[in-house]
């Protein structure tokens, strides 16, 4: 999990960045992130935003999720990521949300 809302909130902005290694070794399996509000028990997958990759992504610049939701308050919001082939490499969420 990425955090537990405080309060009812809106999620306005959310990033990707690498920290690992250049992806340029994985592009036969690039990586579809999503960010969802994974609700009270940690069971739900409404998706609040996405990063479908497609191309090489460098190491330290973030990417931005494209969409935005709602999370009520003591929700999970998760990460969870998608592919056939390699392993995610290092990386960290970042996100700006406001009060409802």
């Amino acid at each position: 999990y990425v955090f537990v809302a405080p309060a009812d909130i809106n999620i306005v902005n959310a990033w990707w960045t690498p920290t690992g290694a250049d992806t340029t070794a994985n592009t036969g399996s690039y990586r579809t992130l999503k960010l969802v509000n994974a609700g009270a028990d940690g069971a739900g997958t409404t998706v609040i935003g996405s990063i479908v990759s497609t191309v090489t992504r460098a190491s330290n610049v973030p990417v931005a999720f494209s969409g935005s939701g709602s999370v009520a308050s003591g929700s999970a919001v998760g990460l969870s990521n998608h592919s056939d082939g390699t392993v995610l490499i290092a990386g960290r969420v970042s996100v700006t949300y406001q009060l409802q």
